[in-house]
């Protein structure tokens, strides 16, 4: 309820970010981002699509730093176009990942280790490190365009712009029919042997600080009353479960490719143990209910 009362005060971006800060919350690990990329990236090698040369990507959500674009750069992709419907980038955040990325090579190294070749990376990364002080400066001489506010649906790209339509842990807070439209788009702006990968955290994400509730919590509540807990731009999430977004690909004519699961077994046990869901999601099996990330790799058809 916190979040709601923030989204209708004057200035909330600032608001939220100065709270966020306080907590702890605002400053992360770099590093947890940065595998997560070079989780994606080893995928894409495994399906024999990277290193394409110079990709040129198109990231949906950008938020508070570009951490996977710099993830994109240091293996070698060409110009990153990264876009948010809110513009939320903090540039004091961000020099402070970068700061803790140039410290610490071998930890760095380590990630991306087999992902791309050593010397192509050591150039990037000897670029990061030069302007880690500037984000601004570092952006453009990595070639990452940051556009917001920006409508995901309605691009302005030519058709078969990009080789890549990405996300990261932002498709759940999106509607499901705005989610269709952003793959239409995505699909247009796609070159014929592009491929979309969209990592989705299906979880209550208010069980990332709570650890009292599971990942499941949120499924409990009608449509009317989870409005009135996350219907603001800061805690909305759609709830809409892996097979959903799975329909949604294949309505706007992607074709999966490959699908990575993780199932909380906290929230298995849970629901075997009694958790009564809202008769909405009772269609679903327990895997289903208990997804709490995607990561969706698809092609057109």
């Amino acid at each position: 309820m916190i979040t709601a009362l923030i989204s209708w005060l004057p200035g909330n971006v600032k608001i939220y970010q100065f709270i966020q800060l306080k907590c702890g919350r605002l400053i992360s690990d770099p590093f947890e981002q940065l595998g997560a990329s070079a989780e994606i990236l080893k995928n894409l090698n495994e399906l024999h699509r990277f290193p394409i040369k110079l990709p040129q990507i198109f990231e949906i959500g950008t938020g508070h730093e570009p951490l996977f674009p710099i993830g994109w750069f240091l293996c070698g992709s060409g110009p990153i176009v990264t876009v948010d419907l809110h513009r939320r980038i903090n540039l004091d955040v961000f020099k402070i990942s970068l700061n803790k990325i140039a410290e610490n090579p071998s930890k760095l190294f380590a990630i991306f280790d087999g992902v791309v070749g050593t010397n192509l990376f050591k150039e990037r990364f000897d670029i990061l490190v030069k302007y880690q002080d500037d984000p601004l400066l570092l952006m453009q001489k990595a070639h990452i365009s940051y556009l917001a506010p920006y409508d995901a649906t309605k691009t302005g790209y030519s058709d078969n712009t990009f080789d890549i339509h990405f996300s990261n842990n932002v498709f759940e807070h999106i509607p499901q029919e705005t989610l269709g439209q952003i793959l239409l788009e995505g699909k247009r702006i796609l070159r014929s042997n592009g491929i979309a990968i969209h990592k989705i955290d299906e979880s209550d994400h208010f069980a990332h600080t709570d650890n009292s509730i599971t990942s499941i919590n949120f499924l409990q509540f009608s449509k009317k009353v989870w409005k009135l807990i996350g219907g603001n731009q800061y805690s909305y999430h759609n709830r809409l479960r892996e097979k959903d977004f799975v329909k949604i690909f294949e309505a706007n004519k992607f074709k999966i490719t490959r699908k990575v699961s993780k199932i909380d077994e906290k929230a298995k046990i849970e629901k075997f143990n009694g958790f009564r869901v809202h008769q909405d999601y009772e269609k679903y099996e327990v895997d289903e209910l208990c997804t709490a990330s995607t990561i969706i790799y698809a092609e057109l058809k």
